[in-house]
């Protein structure tokens, strides 16, 4: 896991899932009530009949409700309420959404206290994830 920002005046942490593992670490991370911000798509009705729904890549601030990790297809699923988000007019407020995470995508997690165990967590994912680069000849 790349860590981008570990900021604990402001509550958050700013990283990038490299493999199942990082899954795994942000799961036991991310509680109920966390903000996470990242990306999305969302389906969007057509405005006029006649014209198809269209799918929207969004970024999106979400009050988490639930986090799942789904080992064997390889998601990790964070549910929540949209509290925010751009582009704005697409956005709609309250509305209950799911984030997927992917790989090499960043995340940020906003905690109302981030505990100095939680960091500890993020820097054992991140030394994990180092792996030693092997020639063979």
């Amino acid at each position: 896991m790349k860590i981008l920002k570990v900021d604990k005046l402001e509550n958050y942490f700013e990283v990038v899932p490299e493999n199942l593992d990082d899954f795994w670490h942000l799961e036991r991370l991310i509680e109920t009530n966390d903000i996470v911000y990242g990306t999305t798509t969302r389906k969007i009705k057509a405005a006029k009949e006649g014209e198809e729904t269209r799918r929207e890549k969004l970024y999106l601030e979400l009050q988490v409700e639930s986090i799942e990790f789904h080992r064997y297809s390889g998601k990790l699923r964070i549910n929540g309420v949209i509290l925010s988000g751009k582009p704005e007019e697409l956005i709609e407020l309250r509305a209950h959404h799911s984030l997927e995470i992917e790989f090499n995508e960043k995340l940020k997690v906003k905690k109302q206290k981030l505990k100095d165990y939680q960091i500890e967590r993020l820097e054992k994912a991140k030394k994990a994830s180092v792996s030693e680069q092997l020639l063979l000849v």
